[in-house]
């Protein structure tokens, strides 16, 4: 048996029940305009174009379509950065915070290249052939042939 609950009677309704849900999430309740029956238009924020507030009007199913994206399953929690590793300073206070312990700042990342990491990992240089002992191997690129002329290499053309 499948249970439909009845339609809602006007957008005032729509509108406070979608408010309920909205708290902490996607999109708030004052940023909603209005609900026509059939479309839903909201403020949202052009970051763009100056941070001007602009009004969008999706239809009604994919307005629910997005809200939804942002509805995390039963159990799991939003954990946003704060503090210390909130975006905004997060390098000036990690490093005032390493300057206040006494610990130095971390070295900077160098990467590495792929043949340097594998050696260091497995002792086996890459650039080396494995069959003759040989190297540094090289990278070339194979020259493409359209397949027209595959074709006619693997086929005796007839006479």
């Amino acid at each position: 048996m499948v249970y439909a609950k009845a339609p809602f009677a006007n957008t005032a309704q729509v509108l406070g029940y979608l408010g309920r849900y909205t708290h902490k999430t996607a999109i708030t309740n004052r940023r909603l305009v209005d609900f026509d029956g059939e479309s839903v238009r909201f403020r949202w924020r052009d970051y763009a174009h100056g941070n001007t507030v602009k009004v969008m009007r999706l239809g009604a199913g994919e307005f629910i379509r997005r809200f939804l994206l942002h509805v995390l399953p039963k159990g799991f929690t939003r954990i946003r950065h704060y503090g210390l590793l909130a975006n905004r300073f997060r390098a000036r206070k990690l490093a005032r915070c390493r300057e206040l312990i006494g610990q130095p700042d971390p070295e900077p990342y160098e990467p590495e290249s792929g043949p340097a990491m594998m050696l260091r990992l497995t002792g086996k240089d890459v650039t080396v052939c494995e069959q003759c002992g040989h190297g540094p191997l090289r990278q070339t690129p194979i020259p493409r042939t359209p397949p027209e002329t595959v074709w006619q290499a693997a086929r005796p053309r007839p006479p």
